[in-house]
């Protein structure tokens, strides 16, 4: 008696030569995660953990299922996301995409501190916040841009600043921004732009600017620009307070946000 087969393939079952480039495309990750990125911060080795551990997962089902490109292909696009410091002489993994922080409600500063965001040691509504900010390694790199936007009252006005890890030597900040004086009308106000451009010695990133004025209004601020860190980790912060202590309200209206890439 002939022995009926099923007719049905089963489409799923890989044949043994693609389990062997499973095999080496892990492998070969491996061993790019493990020679390049020795100098990498902390969070770009979680980065690349979880993307190997995508791949290993992904390679239980086939490779050719994952990507359809020749293994020449995915290596080449591995090894673009690495980039060269030579002043460093380091390699960093690079994930080509913006990191975004922002504010997700009303940040208000007072003399009251009805925002509940004094920082320890501080005093009153003059006192600097730090609404946004991210952490950077020594020697990392990084590409920012902050847009706020403030409501100020004529009775406290506001300062800014931007601040950079401790400076030391090497260290390197250029920028530019824009901000808008009180009061700001849609459409009227006007614009003032300035520039900061320590490439050679210890940078401290934007000093400060008291926006003062006779009237309540909207302040708009725009940043971008690039720092290249020295042997001090630290924090990139937009540092806001009132420039006179007043129980009025100073607010960074939500929304505003920070985004930046390291490189």
């Amino acid at each position: 008696m002939k022995k009926k087969t099923n007719g049905n393939l089963n489409l799923l079952r890989k044949p043994s030569w693609v389990s062997k480039i499973n095999e080496l495309w892990a492998g070969v990750f491996l061993l790019l995660s493990f020679f390049l990125v020795r100098d990498t911060s902390e969070s770009d080795l979680f980065l690349i953990s979880l993307t190997l551990s995508a791949t290993v997962r992904c390679s239980g089902q086939g490779f050719i299922y994952w990507y359809g490109g020749t293994i020449l292909d995915s290596i080449n696009l591995i090894i673009m996301s690495f980039v060269s410091n030579t002043a460093q002489g380091t390699v960093n993994y690079v994930t080509n995409e913006f990191y975004k922080k922002f504010v997700a409600n009303d940040y208000i500063i007072d003399s009251d501190d009805t925002g509940s965001n004094l920082p320890s040691g501080g005093s009153n509504g003059a006192t600097y916040r730090q609404p946004l900010k991210f952490a950077l390694g020594k020697y990392e790199r990084a590409i920012v841009r902050v847009v706020a936007l403030i409501i100020a009252d004529a009775d406290c006005d506001l300062k800014w600043k931007t601040t950079v890890p401790t400076a030391a030597s090497g260290s390197k900040f250029y920028g530019t921004f824009d901000v808008s004086t009180l009061p700001a009308a849609e459409g009227t106000d006007s614009v003032t732009q300035g520039f900061a451009n320590t490439v050679d010695g210890s940078a401290t990133g934007f000093p400060e600017d008291a926006i003062t004025g006779s009237s309540d209004g909207l302040i708009t601020l725009k940043q971008d620009f690039v720092y290249v860190n020295a042997g001090t980790a630290g924090d990139i912060a937009f540092e806001l307070a009132q420039n006179t202590n007043h129980a009025s309200d100073l607010v960074l209206k939500a929304g505003s946000y920070l985004q930046y890439m390291k490189f």
